[in-house]
């Protein structure tokens, strides 16, 4: 209908009722033309300003008006006193009136022919009353100012009443359609049948409907509830929906307390199409208070708009959705209110507010909150609880802010969240098998809480925990292409956590069968206690203040790995592992490893302590430098589980430490300058060389045992030595210089190395006690001393009476000074001398094999040709002398024999100076 109708309305009301003569209804039955003069008294037909009685006396009063407008000021159909029944008006060719219509007693009254007429009859009425028990029917009434019904009303067709006040029953007929501008009920019941379309349309500022003190609106399918402009409340009533929808635009809606309202439909598809309920809301506002509401198969949308429920509200959704869109997008939940989501979804474009105890419940649905990354889109306080259950989603692009003691769950859900998610205030989130994805930050304040369990959380940016906060990981995967920083309280059981780049913890952190793997920086700075727990770190592993791991396995990939300055690390059953950067542990710092394997293969530099306990080690292949003590737990001198280290790399120690374990050395352990080292045990096995430099010690209770490698350099050994299979003393290559202040054991496969530079430049090993000489002597001499008797004392010692033993063998090699890779093996006059307390060589007659052999090549050919030489004239003179017997004197027979004999001899002598010359040295 045009609006028109309403000013019209508002104009003639403003001119007011001019009071005129009571027209009674005195028209015998049989006649009930509203027209005929005489069925009034006085004998007139009614006008505008007649105020018209029908008291149906006789309780079968029928009155029609036919197809013509009639006029007339004001109607009371029926009795206010007395027991009458059955006063009938119908007006089938409309009227109009600026008085009151009063519809009383159980008096029907009809307005319009309830059939389509072509043109409408139109009605016009200031005010109509329905009392209890009295009925008003209406069909294609136009402007209708007031209706107050405590009866029953039937509207039909269409038509406008301004105001409806309802504390009976009214119908609206399928497919009426109707305006108002006003519609309230009292403990009324409105019904929207099939098709039926009623706009409840606010002209001025504050007009307003309402459904209020046991109020019912009942809406069929297809019926629609317009509400436009104006104020809607409802209180203490029901709003019952069947596949009908509520379209609203520019208004605030207030469903108020203990009031309830169902929307339901048959089948939601989320577009608006179909048999649903359906609830349209633009630049509105739509507010629950204490009030259930019930959506099942519906649609709720509101643009620019915003849906506010708050107070001791419950709201149930099943298969049905709720859209905000625009900028002014809003969903807020306050109070103790609850509102369950079954099979639904929810999408807010702009924000989501959770306040005062309020929850919401998804199960099955979808919450989709659409901002911008930067601005907020979530925020939980007070109390509030988001439940998300049942393979439901939420996703949020923009800022998630959580305080007050919020709380948001999920099971078997999903959360992308693209932005930013903050906590504060023991705010917490609790997801147990669920996937959550984050492009942005999560970071927790105030004692927030953050729990996962059987879940995935992949973060596209960093996660930070501050302030007595607590993440909390159980069974989950935790991803992190960027950084994790935690200064709080952090525990991981049976999980495995990736961070891309650095992964920091300032606060408490315990971690029960974990594996972590860091691609970049990995610092523990607070407290730490691990259990069945793994580190892989491709960056530098920096730990500081307390660790303390059980059945851990550290692997330091390509980066350090530092133990802080006065931190401890305590670990059981660990293995530790540097492959290839540096592994130090600074000053005041202390290590205690039980029962733990700790592998060097790149540069140690230690300053802190370290304790070793039964069944420990420390495997090195690359470079320790040893700047503090490695000490023994109290049970380390288990014989069956030593602590132990093992290298195979190079150990160098530049101080005064104590390695109070054994050590197995394979590779390089050197002692520096004015260091000294005290060893609980040392072993030595082939390819290990121990080297004292520049007045380095070593000292231990047990003998050093050397069973390969070499020992060598200047410096003491404040122990025994023993030199067994493969080991060496000294090394060609320099001279030694050592005092071994105990005993010097070697059996026969060792070897004592002796470097002769100058007479005055040599090996010099000083025995303190005795010493048990065996295997071979090797002699490394200048060969410009070639040709010189060497003399040196090579050995002293002070217990003569205990010492014993010699070289098995002596060998003599030289050297060019100039190219020190230039060996060559001489023969030499060798003897050794024991004498005193002291262990002498002297060496003469030295000659080169190479140029002894060349020698002897010629001495042999000289000596075969003397020996023939001889023999032919041996037996010459033999036949010659018999020859001589008869022909010359005796005289120069004589002569010849002294000239035989004499090259006899010569030969001979030539012949022993060969063997005497060339006899080996052995």
């Amino acid at each position: 209908m045009n609006h028109i109708y309403l000013i019209v309305l508002l104009l003639v009301l403003t001119i007011g009722h001019c009071q005129g003569a009571i027209k009674t209804w005195v028209g015998p039955p049989e006649e009930n033309d509203w027209s005929v003069p005489s069925n009034w008294n006085p004998a007139s037909t009614p006008t505008s300003v007649d105020d018209v009685r029908i008291l149906d006396e006789n309780n079968n009063t029928v009155v029609f008006s036919f197809e013509s407008d009639v006029e007339f000021g004001s109607i009371i159909l029926g009795s206010s006193t007395g027991p009458y029944t059955n006063g009938t008006l119908l007006f089938l060719g409309g009227f109009t009136t600026l008085g009151k219509i009063n519809i009383s007693s159980a008096s029907l009254m009809y307005m319009g022919s309830f059939v389509d007429q072509t043109p409408y009859s139109y009605y016009t009425a200031n005010l109509i009353s329905v009392d209890k028990e009295a009925g008003l029917l209406i069909g294609n009434a136009t402007v209708i100012s007031q209706i107050y019904n405590y009866g029953s009303v039937l509207l039909d067709g269409r038509g406008l009443v301004a105001f409806i006040e309802n504390s009976a029953n009214i119908i609206f007929e399928e497919n009426a359609s109707y305006k108002s501008i006003s519609f309230n009920n009292r403990n009324g019941s409105v019904e929207l049948k099939a098709g039926v379309v009623l706009d409840l349309y606010g002209i001025e500022n504050g007009d307003y409907s309402s459904f209020q003190k046991g109020s019912n609106l009942y809406a069929s399918k297809g019926a629609s509830l317009g509400i436009i402009n104006e104020t809607f409340y409802l209180a203490e009533s029901n709003l019952d929906f069947n596949q009908a929808s509520i379209y609203a635009h520019g208004v605030y809606m207030l469903i108020g307390h203990h009031s309830h309202f169902n929307m339901t439909g048959t089948y939601t598809n989320y577009d608006g199409d179909g048999g649903d309920s359906q609830f349209n809301a633009f630049e509105s506002n739509a507010t629950i208070v204490n009030a259930t509401v019930h959506f099942n198969h519906s649609a709720f949308y509101l643009s620019d708009s915003q849906f506010n429920i708050f107070g001791t509200s419950d709201i149930y959704m099943i298969d049905s959705y709720i859209l905000t869109l625009g900028t002014g997008g809003y969903l807020n939940i306050f109070g103790e209110t609850i509102m369950r989501a079954y099979h639904s979804n929810i999408t807010i474009d702009r924000i989501l507010l959770l306040d005062e105890n309020a929850k919401l419940y998804l199960s099955d649905s979808d919450l989709y909150v659409f901002g911008s990354s930067t601005t907020l889109a979530i925020a939980t306080a007070g109390d509030s609880r988001l439940y998300l259950n049942d393979h439901s989603d939420l996703i949020v692009d923009g800022l998630f802010y959580m305080t007050n003691s919020s709380k948001v769950s999920s099971n078997l859900g999903q959360f992308f969240i693209q932005g930013y998610m903050v906590m504060q205030h023991f705010s917490m989130v609790e997801l147990e098998d669920t996937e959550c994805y984050l492009t942005g930050l999560i970071v927790l304040y105030d004692s927030s809480e953050m729990f996962f369990n059987n879940t995935y959380l992949y973060v596209n940016g960093s996660v930070g925990a501050f302030d007595n906060s607590t993440l909390n990981i159980d069974r989950s995967t935790l991803s992190i292409p960027g950084n994790l920083t935690l200064t709080s309280k952090f525990l991981s059981t049976d999980s495995i956590i990736n961070v891309d780049e650095y992964f920091q913890s300032l606060g408490v952190y315990i971690g029960l069968n974990t594996d972590i793997s860091v691609s970049g920086q990995f610092q523990s700075i607070g407290i730490t206690i691990w259990q069945q727990t793994s580190l892989i770190c491709n960056g530098t592993a920096k730990f500081d203040s307390q660790f303390f791991g059980e059945h851990v396995n550290i692997t330091v990939q390509s980066g350090d790995l530092v133990f802080l300055e006065n931190s401890n690390f305590t670990c059981t059953n660990c293995t530790i592992s540097v492959l290839s950067g540096v592994f130090e542990y600074q000053q005041g710092t202390r290590l205690e490893l039980f029962n733990t394997t700790l592998t060097n293969n790149g540069t140690v530099s230690s300053l802190g302590d370290v304790s070793l306990s039964p069944g420990s080690s420390i495997t090195n292949t690359g470079l320790f430098t040893i700047l503090s003590n490695i000490i023994a737990n109290a049970t380390t001198n288990n014989q069956t589980n030593h602590a132990e280290i093992n290298n195979s790399g190079s150990i160098n120690s530049q101080s005064n430490v104590t390695i109070d374990v054994l050590i197995n050395n394979s590779g390089n352990f050197s002692i520096e300058s004015n260091s000294s080292i005290y060893v609980q045990e040392f072993t030595q096995t082939d390819g290990g060389n121990l080297q004292l430099v520049g007045g380095g010690s070593i000292t231990s209770y047990l003998n050093l045992n050397i069973r390969g490698g070499s020992v060598y350099g200047n410096g003491a050994i404040n122990t025994s030595l023993d030199l067994n299979n493969n080991g060496q003393l000294g090394i060609k290559n320099r001279t030694s210089a050592l005092e071994i202040y105990g005993n010097l054991t070697q059996s026969r496969n060792t070897t004592t190395v002796i470097r002769i530079n100058t007479i005055d430049d040599f090996t010099k090993y000083k025995i303190i006690q005795s010493m048990e000489l065996a295997g071979t002597l090797l002699v490394y001499m200048n060969k410009n001393l070639l040709g010189n008797d060497v003399n040196v004392t090579i050995i002293s010692y002070n217990q003569t009476s205990s010492s014993g033993g010699d070289f098995g063998k002596i060998k003599v090699l030289t050297y060019d000074p100039e190219n020190n890779d230039d060996e060559e093996e001489v023969e030499c006059q060798a003897q050794p001398t024991k004498g005193g307390k002291n262990y002498s060589l002297l060496l003469q007659d030295c000659v080169s094999i190479t140029s002894q052999n060349n020698r002897n090549k010629v001495i042999v050919g000289a000596v075969v040709g003397s020996i023939v030489g001889a023999s032919v004239l041996v037996a010459s003179y033999i036949t010659y002398k018999k020859y001589l017997a008869k022909k010359l004197f005796q005289k120069k027979l004589n002569s010849l024999q002294v000239k035989m004999d004499a090259n006899i001899n010569s030969g001979l002598w030539i012949i022993g100076e060969y063997y005497s010359n060339n006899k080996r040295i052995e």
